[in-house]
Formats: C-alpha cells, structure tokens, sequence
C-alpha cells in the first residue's frame, strides 16, 4: 500500500504515487504524478492509474471531499479526433472510413450530456464522497465495424469501409457496470446511440 512519507500543511508526498501540493493563489489542489500525458497506451495507463490512486487518498487523508469518475467511450458534438468524431466527419463527407484491425473491439457509447449528467450529480450527491463511480452507457454496446455501419447508416452516408492493420495493441472489450451509478446516484443514461450520432453530426456539419 502507497505510504505517506511527507505531509506538510500545503504538500503531501506520497511514496511511489505522486506529490500532491496545495495552489495558495487559487485555492486548489494540484497532482503531481510524476508522469505527463502523451506517448504509448502503456505510458498513458500509469498515469491514470496513478491520478486516479491519488485522487482517493486526497479523500483518505480528510484533505479533501472528492469522489472519482471514470468515463468509457464519450459521444459528443466536438472536433476532437476521436474514433466516433472521425466516423462522423468521414460519412457527411462521404469519404472512406478506416478500422484499424478487424474492427471487432467492443466498445460502449455515451453522449455527452448523460456524462454531465453524471457528473452534477456525483458533485451535489453526499453519496458519491469518497467513491469511485463508472460513466457510461452500456445498451450503447457495438463494435467498431458496427459503429461505423451505424454512422453511415443514421447519416445515410455511402461512404466505404476499409481495413488497415493495428497500429498496437487494443482493449477487446470495455463495458462500464453502472450498477453503482444508479444505485448511489440515481443516474441512467437517456440519450441512444442514434440520437447521439444525429445531434454529434449537426453540431460537425455546422462547425466543422
């Protein structure tokens, strides 16, 4: 188990983990783990596992009231490059969308406003201090090749869908258990996969 090996009134190191130091000029906590984001999955893991490790001992060690959330696969309006954005703005263009691999990685998609959702309500909810919840949508399970035969069939797209082989190594399968959520908090996903598509693509097709 991490062991606290420095606590001062605006600083707490713990051994192995990360320095956690208190901002006087705003007033809030910043997390050093040690590491910075970018590079392998490999690299990226252990800085999530250490950011999440240090985000529960802020509450362990009474710092802090806080509560850690964990996101799966996110649907939302935005130009960043993830694989449903990318899915999205290949098919209103008709252009060819490309899987890496067999396309047979499983993935659960939520729309954004269910994760703020979420969110608001782990921050007003004395339940969630102290706890770790999953958010996502798990009725949004589908493949990759499924989500891009989805895309295209939602947006009546004719784009093509073409193999290339993986750049590494992927999760197979990654399905929140919201069981907690709803328990705790009281949260289920509203928003569908095809809805989620539809208000992502409009928001693409405007700004984009």
């Amino acid at each position: 188990m991490p062991k606290v090996v420095n606590k001062k009134q605006n600083s707490v190191v713990i051994e192995g983990v990360c320095t956690i130091r208190h901002i006087a000029k705003n007033d809030k906590w910043e997390v050093d783990a040690g590491l910075k984001l970018g590079g392998d999955k490999k690299h990226r893991k252990r800085f999530k596992l250490k950011e999440e490790a240090s985000v529960l001992w802020l509450y362990f060690l009474t710092i802090l009231e806080c509560n850690l959330k964990l996101f799966f696969s996110i649907c939302m309006p935005t130009n960043c490059r993830g694989a449903i954005q990318i899915f999205i703005s290949k098919a209103l263009k008709n252009e060819p969308i490309t899987i890496h691999g067999d396309g047979a990685q499983i993935r659960a998609w939520c729309y954004v406003d269910d994760f703020v959702d979420c969110i608001l309500r782990c921050l007003e909810s004395d339940n969630a201090v102290g706890e770790s919840f999953n958010i996502g949508n798990p009725r949004a399970v589908i493949t990759f090749l499924g989500l891009a035969q989805t895309v295209c069939r939602v947006l009546n797209s004719k784009s093509e869908i073409n193999f290339v082989p993986e750049l590494s190594a992927d999760i197979a399968i990654r399905i929140p258990s919201v069981t907690k959520s709803a328990d705790l908090l009281g949260f289920r996903a509203q928003v569908d996969l095809d809805e989620g598509i539809k208000n992502a693509a409009a928001w693409i097709e405007k700004h984009l």
